[in-house]
């Protein structure tokens, strides 16, 4: 593998499960730097992006937040990577409201395009929403379209 500037897209779908049920579909693109097997990603991005939030207990919440985003990723075998990630995202409202995320995924390529995907995350929030405990370790499992 050579070295150079990269950029992926991608669109995906996972289940989570911790201390609460997520479904998410999602849409993603990132620019970063290769070298070797190693691909290097920072990501800061001040702008917004919404969440609709929805708990047992409570109504549905919509909140805004903006998200720092430091991610790295390795590739271990042909069809097999690991990627981990740190995001820290405030809410848009409420800059108090910091919600912290460590994810640690191995992805394995089913094709060329689409890999399965199986993470491990860590949750902390400063305010909690809907019950939820302030510090949450889940799964989550799921599949991804991805051009690179």
């Amino acid at each position: 593998m050579g070295s150079g500037w990269a950029a992926t897209f991608g669109v995906g779908g996972e289940l989570s499960f911790g201390n609460s049920r997520v479904t998410d579909l999602s849409a993603d693109t990132s620019f970063g730097y290769a070298r070797g097997n190693m691909t290097y990603r920072l990501a800061g991005s001040w702008g917004s992006f919404a969440e609709r939030e929805v708990y047992s207990a409570e109504p549905a919440e919509q909140l805004r937040r903006s998200s720092v985003t430091v991610a790295s990723k390795r590739q271990f075998l042909e069809g097999l990577t690991w990627r981990n990630t740190v995001y820290v995202q405030s809410a848009m409202s409420d800059f108090s409201d910091i919600r912290s995320l460590f994810e640690s995924a191995a992805n394995v390529a089913l094709t060329e395009k689409v890999p399965f995907k199986f993470n491990l995350i860590y949750r902390r929030d400063c305010q909690t929403q809907g019950g939820l405990e302030p510090v949450d370790m889940g799964t989550a499992f799921g599949l991804r379209w991805q051009v690179e």
